[in-house]
């Protein structure tokens, strides 16, 4: 008896032992937020006063920016690692220290979605180099790399947080958990909005090969040989979207302003047509704004405007991670930035003039387009508040048959344009995804898209001028017309083999100082 109580008791201890060991390795990993220190090895236990003293000596800089903000642009992250980052989603915590000094040296200063939301409906004016740091997922390294940054520097940061992820019982070695949340949106640097419930996820949308994001496609159901019917789809989002809204603020008792679309766009590319409608008014009608990922489906310039006055806005946002260095992030913050008139090309910065698709490269001051397929259409980031200006360029190569020259191009990609050809020119406008074509006339004998010949065209009001070396052609009113947006090049129906486009004397000026 004596033994089998002594065995027992045996087993008692191993069991409080190993009970022991794993909540030492549960407190390793979830106790971060409690203790207030790193105590994971995989986040940086940083010198909080030294880097306190480093930021002490940039100071404000942004205190004495006088101009307000015309437009703001927003950063995206995912992982800040303590290590060399593993792929174009990581920035170890060296490299996003580095930019975000950078950053603050130049003046540039975060706000908060309370102050966005109001510019963006013009009711709030903000400093120039205002930004807006945003990180996906809800990753721990998101927060414990990043947090004693944000805090010497005086910078906030948006968490788009997967709420099926971390409100949960099955507590993850990646997301932060309930309690970390709380202890992060005290901080008061952290604000915390919605990324999806349970949807952030790829699924096959066509056999097995390809995959797509499942809030914006239909679901496989393999037991039953078939995809999701429309109810079911709409049934399954909408509680998914409202599940995730509702937790947060519950959980954290706040109200849920924004949502981050997961992969960063509608699902342009999906097995369900009408999904993109679907979930942007879905989104759109719970939330304030919604933040999309540049590039987008007719959705241009990197940077957000104040519009006209509406319940919710679709905001842009660019993929921050793969900016490794500070002159690389601080390019393409420029390439975003609003550019004032008159404007000559100084063929620096490619991120200044964005593509849908293809590739842009500068040489002997000339730009080359080299398109995927048979057309490349490139446009001015920056140039979206332009009015009344005169465009013109000059052709350094003969390599495309058709070439327009847009303007006064919005974010929804509407514009007017002068299209020409060796044989015609016309006046188009596209607007709401519907061209029309307003004036078509012969080109002027002896000259072709070759090198040399210049194209150009004006507008001033609702008037649309087009000209070839000079001499105009078309004069025309137009209607309905955008009464401001920015440049573009259209070059299509490629001649040679290596397709390539080539032009030059990139000039923009606007009307009240062209003397017209």
């Amino acid at each position: 008896m004596k033994l089998r109580n002594e065995k027992l008791t045996l087993e008692i201890v191993a069991v409080i032992l190993v009970f022991s060991i794993f909540s030492i390795v549960l407190l390793g990993y979830y106790s971060t937020a409690l203790l207030g220190e790193n105590v994971n090895p995989r986040f940086v236990k940083g010198d909080y006063e030294k880097l306190r003293a480093e930021a002490e000596k940039i100071g404000n800089p942004s205190a004495s920016i006088n101009e307000t903000a015309k437009s703001v642009f927003v950063l995206t992250y995912h992982i800040v690692s303590k290590d060399e980052p593993k792929d174009d989603y990581e920035i170890s915590y060296n490299q996003f220290k580095d930019n975000m000094f950078a950053l603050k040296r130049l003046g540039f200063q975060t706000v908060k979605l309370e102050d966005l939301y109001p510019f963006l409906n013009g009711e709030k004016e903000l400093p120039d180099k205002s930004f807006l740091i945003t990180f996906d997922d809800g990753a721990k390294a998101s927060f414990y790399n990043t947090d004693q940054i944000l805090e010497v520097l005086n910078y906030t940061a948006v968490m788009f947080v997967i709420t099926g992820n971390s409100f949960t019982e099955n507590q993850s070695a990646y997301y932060l958990n309930e309690t970390e949340l709380i202890a992060v949106q005290k901080t008061g640097r952290w604000e915390l909005e919605s990324h999806t419930h349970e949807s952030h996820f790829k699924v096959p949308i066509e056999g097995s090969i390809e995959y797509g994001p499942a809030l914006t496609n239909k679901l496989w159901i393999s037991e039953e040989n078939r995809f999701e019917t429309n109810q079911e789809f709409f049934t399954r989002v909408s509680t998914d979207l409202e599940k995730a809204k509702m937790l947060l603020e519950t959980k954290l008792n706040k109200e849920v302003t924004s949502f981050a679309l997961p992969y960063g766009d509608f699902g342009d590319k999906n097995n369900y047509a009408e999904a993109h409608s679907i979930i942007e008014n879905l989104t759109t009608s719970m939330h304030k704004m919604v933040f999309y990922q540049f590039p987008m489906k007719d959705r241009l310039y990197k940077g957000n405007y104040a519009g006209e006055n509406q319940d919710s806005y679709l905001v842009t946002r660019f993929a921050s991670d793969s900016f490794r260095i500070p002159d690389e992030l601080l390019e393409r913050i420029e390439g975003s930035r609003t550019v004032e008139l008159p404007y000559n090309e100084n063929y620096l910065n490619y991120d200044r003039w964005p593509r849908i698709s293809g590739q842009a490269s500068f040489r002997n001051e000339s730009m080359i387009l080299t398109p995927l397929e048979d057309s490349i259409f490139t446009y001015l980031d920056g140039s979206y508040l332009w009015e009344d200006y005169d465009f013109s360029i000059r052709l350094d190569n003969d390599g495309a048959s058709s070439v327009s020259l847009m303007s006064r191009l919005t974010p929804f990609n509407d514009y007017v344009s002068c299209q020409y050809n060796d044989s015609r020119l016309s006046l188009v406008t596209l607007n709401e995804d519907i061209h029309k074509k307003l004036v078509s006339v012969n080109m002027p004998e002896n000259i072709t898209l070759q090198i040399g010949t210049y194209l150009s065209m004006s507008v001033s009001g609702s008037s649309v001028k087009c000209f070839v070396n000079g001499y105009e052609m078309i004069n025309s009113e137009v209607q309905n017309m955008s009464p401001n947006g920015g440049v573009g090049v259209k070059a299509e129906k490629f001649v040679d083999a290596d397709k390539n486009f080539i032009f030059k004397d990139i000039s923009i000026v606007g009307r009240e100082s062209n003397g017209i």
